[in-house]
């Protein structure tokens, strides 16, 4: 009996996610691919290039600092030193325009400007933005950095009263993470990925993203899913199930989404390299 054709879909960023990290592993130049997508961040991210080993986390809890996305844990041949990539995504969801300072910027400052604020600490404005996961992962680095398992609450960003904290919990899976990313602290990185476009890009860089540098514990770096989609259509037989993603996503990832699959062996992909 013949084998039946397979084909799976994942669905908006966490799809994507998953698709990019078994397309790496899956290549015989995982190490090469893996190093020149994070050079497309901006600003570039400085992470050594003679790895000896890559551990990926996806959707991984870090209990009440919040899930994150990705986790990117390397080891280097250097003195064996450990180096943490913090990934948080966000997709357009077939909005007709997508801006970093309306749909990110301005739930993050709200937190700021109530954190600086006398009003009623037993308030709570959403914490899904893009920048407050990316200030919680910050935050719980620096409490593991300190060997602890919390870190005082902030007003604003949370639902308990003042004085509490944030803790790391008990949960074994959690701690089996914590105790990878104590391995991993010679350098640690945070990428926001973002469905804008490069020119977009480097214009939230130019204006609105220089408020961060005040209020962030550590800088962070900005990837596009346009980039991201170039590179991998530059490399179609080693990024097969992503290429699928950005068909079958369209627009829900970022706004000029691929709308025809280059995956090897489809028409597209044939009518570009002329097989």
């Amino acid at each position: 009996m013949a084998k039946a054709s397979t084909i799976i879909h994942g669905y908006s960023e966490r799809g994507m996610l998953n698709a990019i990290v078994h397309d790496l592993q899956r290549s015989d130049r995982c190490t090469q691919h893996l190093s020149r997508l994070l050079q497309l961040s901006k600003p570039d991210l400085q992470i050594p290039r003679n790895l000896i080993s890559v551990e990926y986390l996806i959707e991984q809890s870090f209990s009440e600092f919040g899930s994150a996305d990705l986790v990117v844990f390397f080891d280097t041949a250097d003195n064996r030193k450990g180096y943490t990539v913090f990934v948080e995504a966000k997709v357009a969801c077939h909005q007709k325009k997508w801006s970093i300072k309306t749909n990110e910027l301005v739930k993050f400052q709200k937190k700021i400007d109530f954190l600086n604020s006398d009003t009623d600490a037993s308030k709570r404005i959403c914490n899904s933005d893009l920048f407050t996961q990316l200030f919680f992962k910050q935050l719980m680095v620096e409490t593991v950095q300190k060997g602890e398992n919390s870190h005082e609450r902030l007003r604003g960003f949370g639902k308990e009263k003042e004085g509490s904290r944030i803790s790391l919990g008990n949960n074994p899976v959690v701690k089996k993470a914590v105790e990878r990313l104590e391995k991993h602290l010679d350098g640690v990185f945070y990428i926001a990925l973002i469905p804008a476009s490069e020119i977009e890009l480097d214009s939230y860089l130019r204006s609105d993203l220089k408020v961060l540098k005040n209020t962030l514990r550590e800088p962070i770096s900005y990837l596009t899913w346009e980039s991201i989609s170039a590179f991998c259509k530059e490399n179609p037989s080693d990024f097969p199930l992503t290429l699928n993603g950005f068909e079958y996503n369209g627009t829900q990832i970022f706004l000029n989404g691929v709308t025809a699959s280059l995956r090897p062996g489809s028409k597209k992909q044939q009518q570009e390299t002329g097989e």
